[in-house]
């Protein structure tokens, strides 16, 4: 490959603090730095890499990340978290490839006992990523940017049940996520831009766990997951449907799928 050896320091600093008996804050906050030794293109590739071509993996980078988390406790069975995180990362040796990327993320959890018997959860996080690349038409200097944004959201919530005198346990969980990409080129030549790609994803699990003694369990578990995507750069895309450019003939994956399972559990 085009790097022998790299190296990475990360420096991070965390402190947390409880102004009030119901209230925990966490503050951590880092700094990454990677080196690498000389770049140098491999020869025996066909076509030949542009000398000014860095992989992200292997390129130097700056890091900086930050995360600041809460936990609150308003009453004595319900729990709640928040937390947020940011990062960016700079290639600044990059002239060719990932220049510079953005990161932030949200999410928040619950939890509610509402009785000895009865748990409610629940929990929500979205994040965002932004970032740059330069590219070469003319196996030379940069002479175009791309830009890609990617947004994902997932939510989901659960009940668990104990009944007959903790001998039968219910649970159930609903999870729904989407995310969406954004893909952007600015050229020399003005081209049309690129459609969005999309995923979505739906499950949904039911499942009971019956105490027949001490040691033996019986347990029977529904699950149905729905999963569909739509990718310009698969869908429609047949084996001859680019010039120069035989392809697979691959497809977005899409699919409904249904599971049932039952088992016994013995402890030993």
């Amino acid at each position: 490959q085009e790097v022998q050896t790299t190296r990475e320091a990360t420096f991070w600093g965390r402190i947390s603090a409880q102004p009030v008996d119901s209230l925990s804050l966490a503050l951590k906050l880092a700094h990454a730095k990677r080196d690498a030794s000389d770049y140098r293109s491999v020869a025996s590739i066909i076509a030949p890499q542009n000398p000014l071509l860095r992989k992200f993996n292997m390129a130097k980078r700056d890091r900086n990340s930050g995360e600041l988390r809460a936990d609150i406790t308003p009453a004595e069975n319900v729990n709640l978290g928040v937390g947020i995180e940011l990062a960016s990362n700079d290639f600044t040796g990059s002239s060719i490839g990932l220049t510079d990327s953005r990161s932030r993320a949200l999410g928040a959890d619950l939890s509610v006992a509402i009785s000895d018997q009865t748990q409610v959860h629940a929990f929500a996080h979205t994040e965002q990523s932004r970032s740059n690349q330069a590219g070469s038409e003319l196996f030379a200097a940069p002479d175009w940017t791309g830009r890609s944004e990617d947004t994902s959201n997932v939510a989901g919530v659960g009940i668990k049940h104990s009944a007959l005198g903790g001998k039968l346990e219910i649970r159930a969980d609903l999870v729904a996520s989407r995310s969406r990409s954004e893909l952007s080129v600015d050229a020399s030549v003005p081209s049309a831009a690129f459609p969005n790609a999309t995923t979505s994803l739906d499950s949904f699990k039911l499942g009971a766990t019956y105490r027949l003694n001490d040691n033996l369990s019986l347990l029977a578990d529904y699950e149905h997951e729905r999963f569909e995507t739509r990718d310009w750069r698969l869908d429609g895309v047949l084996p001859t449907s680019v010039p120069s450019l035989i392809a697979f003939g691959e497809l977005a994956p899409r699919y409904s799928v249904n599971v049932v399972r039952v088992a016994l559990r013995y402890r030993f």
